[in-house]
């Protein structure tokens, strides 16, 4: 389904025409409907860049899916809907292999974190295992450590070893991770704040946490560089704690 109207923010005819006989070459029915139908149908009482609705069938999660290769990113008890979704973008942007959550979370295919997901649901892969402290602790007999995140942790980010086969684990927004599953994890870090706040949004923490995992090897590299008494091109000010004063 496809919005209709004359508006200059609207999809060009053109490129209408040109989803439109995609569809029909996959054998997808393919409707155009009024402006206002579509976004009732859309249901979210404003208007927003959205121009095409489609009805999949969804996809059962499953164990089967997920792989010890890179880093798997894990999710306890995220309850807000929204944050599962933006945790599943964010596994698509850094090309994580899976997304796992468990069974206490929000519903990853629910219509807020479908939507917070901007697309992203349809790219990664999902599951939920039963339990997730035997799934984490199945992945340490694989060779996979397991990082949880925590707002009470001693050891920031930065410090700890995040490269190889990993699992980073977050937890609920407002408890954070459980007892049972901050035992199992290899170790705990948290991402260090400045200001008076008790802690990042979830969705926050597990950005920056993989940011920090992907620029390992180039933090490694300026680490060399100094120990080897080299000059590592860059200006290394502009990253000390102390610029905010």
């Amino acid at each position: 389904m496809h919005s209709a109207g004359g508006a200059a923010a609207w999809l060009p005819v053109p490129q209408l025409v040109g989803r439109r006989q995609r569809a029909h070459a996959l054998g997808l029915s393919c409707r155009r409907v009024k402006r206002g139908v579509f976004f009732r149908v859309l249901g979210l009482g404003y208007e927003t860049s959205v121009r095409v609705l489609a009805v999949i069938r969804r996809p059962e999660p499953s164990i089967g899916t997920v792989t010890t290769e890179g880093t798997v990113l894990v999710g306890e008890r995220i309850q807000d809907p929204r944050n599962v979704g933006v945790l599943v973008r964010t596994v698509d942007a850094w090309r994580l292999p899976c997304a796992v959550f468990s069974r206490e979370s929000a519903d990853p295919w629910s219509r807020a974190a479908v939507r917070s997901s901007t697309g992203s649901i349809f790219r990664v892969r999902l599951a939920q295992p039963v339990s997730l402290t035997a799934f984490v602790l199945g992945l340490k007999e694989r060779s996979v450590r397991v990082i949880g995140a925590s707002a009470h942790a001693s050891v920031p980010c930065w410090d700890a070893d995040l490269t190889g086969s990993c699992a980073l684990v977050v937890g609920n927004e407002t408890e954070g991770l459980s007892d049972e599953l901050r035992a199992a994890c290899d170790a705990l870090v948290t991402v260090p704040m400045c200001g008076g706040a008790d802690s990042f949004n979830v969705t926050v923490a597990a950005g920056h946490a993989m940011i920090g995992i992907s620029l390992g090897p180039v933090t490694g590299r300026l680490v060399a560089d100094l120990v080897a008494g080299c000059d590592p091109g860059v200006d290394l000010s502009l990253t000390a704690v102390a610029r905010y004063g």
